[in-house]
């Protein structure tokens, strides 16, 4: 089943790189700490970041030293990462490709997918199959650094709440809605789909690999 592409619609691409630019985010000052205190002394070594987005994570781990591989689906994302690469001067291969379906040219010694990256992928066969190609191109003893959004914040922190801030040149009005049955939550107006799984959900599938 092919993922969802939120990210390429124009007037909601926008709309993002504005809230996105602001550089006080959780994103920078918690989850790239939280990965780079987990990632191994693997300078030089190959990494891939697997929906980079607009390679953020990958522009830190590169200027870290590390030979990285962006991968997202969404062109409009990699634009922007293409753009930063070539401001850096790092040497980044970015590819448009789906989760579930990514190809490398080799292996690599670590995967990293953060910012709930997962929670984007809503139906359990295309996390097996996520799962089994990342397994399949980690050098043996790699690594796969992975984070996902929790039932309980769906439930109680997104719920079906309303955000809304207004900033100095954008402003925004997050409505959510969080159907328990399915495990889904939605962010409107266009529709911002995230699916959770449990501890045991991704026991099974990592179970699944081996078979």
């Amino acid at each position: 089943m092919a993922q969802q592409n939120i990210y390429d619609n124009k007037i909601f691409f926008e709309g993002y790189k504005k809230i996105r630019e602001n550089e006080i985010n959780a994103n920078n000052l918690f989850e790239i700490p939280a990965l780079f205190s987990m990632m191994p002394k693997l300078k030089g070594k190959r990494v891939l970041d697997l929906g980079c987005g607009t390679g953020n994570v990958t522009e830190c781990l590169a200027g870290a030293g590390y030979d990285m591989t962006g991968i997202d689906m969404s062109e409009d994302m990699l634009n922007i990462a293409m753009k930063k690469r070539a401001d850096s001067g790092h040497d980044i291969l970015y590819l448009c490709q789906e989760m579930q379906e990514f190809e490398l040219y080799g292996t690599v010694r670590a995967v990293v997918s953060i910012c709930d990256c997962i929670n984007y992928v809503t139906e359990k066969e295309d996390i097996v199959q996520t799962f089994r190609l990342v397994n399949n191109y980690l050098d043996p003893e790699g690594i796969f650094i992975f984070d996902m959004n929790t039932c309980y914040k769906y439930r109680e922190i997104l719920g079906d709440n309303t955000f809304a801030e207004t900033r100095e040149d954008s402003s925004f009005i997050w409505e959510n809605y969080y159907d328990e049955e399915d495990q889904i939550e939605m962010g409107c107006q266009y529709c911002d789909k995230k699916y959770y799984f449990t501890k045991n959900d991704i026991g099974k599938m990592i179970k699944k690999l081996s078979r």
